[in-house]
């Protein structure tokens, strides 16, 4: 009995010591999470109390249509959406799902807020992002953040083509917000600290006096260009450095340096080209900017959609056009008469001396049975008078007088009329360019080249001329505008797709040396567009530079640079674009009433010779 109420005993203190130990785990398990759930609490009501004191820095330069909210969890995101709602805003945890309007790409204000370092979800959202500099980017942890953690984030963002980045952080209480400054005084990318926010204190920004978006502080700033003549004049001294020495584009470079106050490195492209693909990598001018080897392209650029995804056209400065460079090939006529009276009217004035010869002749016999007079001699009389060559003998007889009389005023009018036409085709018509169109070019089987570019443009066109074909498929790529031009004057067999203005220069200096122009400008353009500069996407300066060149376009600058004696009008020379006309009958109409008043006068004054003539016998 004793033992059984021992076994007793023992098993109530088992049952006491596990419902204790049970009772035990689960209350320090709900203190923990009540110390978890309170330190989340208290972070929490940290961030909502930093975005209410902080909202008029946090806003700065956003758009007031909306803003875009992006949180790492649910959690997180009931937090935060409170204090948005006093604008228009957009929340949720995928970024993809909002940035697929066009119309919340650009001038939008994100905040992303997270609760740990990810960064490939972070990648993701920059990557889904727009890369604009109206695009403002603020990351905000409710975890504190190392130096190295902060630096990794922002050259995360950098790479993606994001500039106008902020991390900030939470730490000992305090919100730390720090972004890089890409022009500082020792031309350097630094990240400094720009803000602090303290629980009693409040927001404690910082301000740095060498940095400003309008004050590089003389840094470099890499520019590329081409070597083009007619827009920007380069000086290249034997260490390969380049200096601006002028041109329309040379002094919008020079002038965005002393306003911005950098300091221009200028340099030219491996490839000396618009635009080119080598190895599915885009090259030349446009690939400068593309694989960040140049903050800034400049040289005629076109803006394209292609262009405008892989980076930024800054506002049109000027204007350019797209023609045809083709040698001058001239021709004449051989044949002025040919050209100036058809067959038929050779065949009638044939006739007319036929019929007018054996008129006259059968005349005479009648009137006279022992007359001297042979055909052939009436008949070169016919063709004298029929060709304008006046005769030095006056027939008595009437046939004679007749048609001496009506070829009078032939003679005259046609003498008139012919001689001065031959005259004026002598004296103002000149040779006629043979090749003035891209048609013409098809058709004589020369050569067409140019850029890489040129010919996108001509591919662009393939459908709208069945002639493109022929263009595209015989394209030669020539880089080298000297080259060109050289086969133009000497082979006359090539179709140089290049720039007006480029074309214009070298005319000009023809012109100006007294030498002879050797190349056509065809009239029509094969593209018409306006010149802009290619910067990188998210580039810092952007804005700058759009309104820089929208002052120097309004107040005139551009266009006096663009009208200097270099680029002044020129026309093609030695060559009359003269289109060889048959004259017509309306043209003629004049001649011909006064050949039939003529006519009627003779016939008057042959009918009084008559009356007079029967009286007097």
């Amino acid at each position: 009995m004793k033992n059984c109420e021992s076994s007793m005993t023992m098993l109530q203190c088992c049952t006491c010591i596990i419902l204790l130990l049970n009772l035990y785990t689960v209350v320090m398990g709900d203190l923990k999470k009540i110390s978890l759930d309170r330190k989340r609490n208290e972070k929490e009501k940290l961030l909502e109390k930093f975005l209410m004191e902080a909202e008029s820095h946090l806003m700065k330069n956003c758009p007031r249509r909306h803003t875009t909210v992006i949180a790492a969890n649910n959690q997180l995101m009931k937090a935060v959406t409170m204090i948005f709602k006093n604008r228009p805003y957009f929340v949720g945890i995928d970024s993809k799902i909002f940035f697929k309007s066009h119309e919340y790409l650009i001038e939008n204000c994100i905040f992303v807020f997270v609760d740990k370092i990810d960064y490939d979800y972070l990648s993701k959202i920059f990557s889904d992002l727009r890369q604009h500099y109206n695009t403002k980017l603020q990351v905000i942890s409710t975890i504190g953040l190392s130096e190295e953690e902060v630096k990794k984030t922002l050259d995360l963002a950098y790479d993606k083509s994001i500039e106008n980045v902020s991390v900030t952080f939470l730490k000992n209480s305090q919100f730390k917000m720090f972004q890089v400054y890409p022009f500082t005084r020792n031309c350097e990318r630094e990240v400094r600290q720009s803000y602090v926010w303290f629980l009693e204190e409040g927001l404690e920004a910082y301000n740095y006096d060498d940095y400003s978006p309008r004050n590089l502080n003389k840094c470099p700033v890499l520019i590329s260009t081409l070597p083009l003549k007619n827009t920007i004049g380069v000086h290249e001294y034997p260490n390969g450095t380049l200096e601006i020495l002028g041109g329309g584009e040379g002094n919008l470079i020079t002038t965005l340096a002393q306003k911005l106050n950098f300091t221009i490195t200028l340099r030219y492209p491996e490839i000396k080209d618009w635009e080119g693909l080598v190895n599915n990598t885009i090259v030349g001018l446009v690939g400068e900017v593309v694989n960040k080897k140049s903050l800034i392209a400049i040289g005629q650029l076109r803006p394209t959609v292609e262009r405008y995804s892989n980076c930024h056209l800054t506002a049109s400065y000027g204007h350019e056009c797209i023609v045809w460079a083709i040698p001058v090939i001239l021709a004449h006529t051989k044949d002025i008469l040919h050209a100036e009276f058809p067959e038929y009217l050779w065949a009638a004035i044939l006739m007319t001396i036929f019929f007018s010869s054996t008129f006259i002749c059968s005349q005479l016999e009648k009137k006279s049975s022992n007359h001297k007079e042979t055909y052939v001699k009436i008949t070169m009389d016919v063709i004298s008078t029929t060709l304008g060559v006046p005769i030095h003998r006056l027939r008595t007889n009437q046939p004679g007088k007749i048609y001496f009389l009506s070829y009078i005023f032939y003679s005259l009018v046609l003498t008139v009329a012919y001689k001065t036409s031959l005259a004026a085709m002598l004296a103002v018509r000149s040779d006629v360019q043979l090749i003035k169109n891209y048609e013409d070019i098809v058709k004589s089987g020369i050569t067409p080249g140019g850029s890489s570019s040129s010919l996108d443009i001509l591919q662009n066109q393939r459908d709208q001329n069945p002639h493109m074909d022929y263009l595209i498929d015989n394209y030669e790529i020539v880089i080298n505008t000297t080259q060109a031009l050289s086969r133009l004057k000497y082979q006359k067999d090539f179709a140089y797709m290049i720039h007006l203005s480029t074309m214009k220069y070298y005319m000009h200096n023809l012109i100006v040396s007294g030498q002879k122009v050797y190349f056509y400008l065809v009239d029509d353009c094969i593209m018409s567009y306006n010149t802009v500069v290619l910067v990188r996407k998210g580039f810092i300066l952007t804005n700058e530079l759009n309104h820089i060149i929208q002052i120097m376009l309004e107040s005139g600058h551009i266009d006096f640079w663009n009208t200097d004696e270099s680029n002044s009008e020129v026309r093609n020379v030695n060559v009359v674009d003269t289109k060889m006309q048959k004259l017509t009958l309306s043209q003629l109409k004049s001649i011909f009433v006064l050949y039939l008043l003529g006519m009627a006068l003779s016939i008057v004054i042959v009918t009084f010779e008559l009356v007079i003539a029967t009286l007097l016998s």
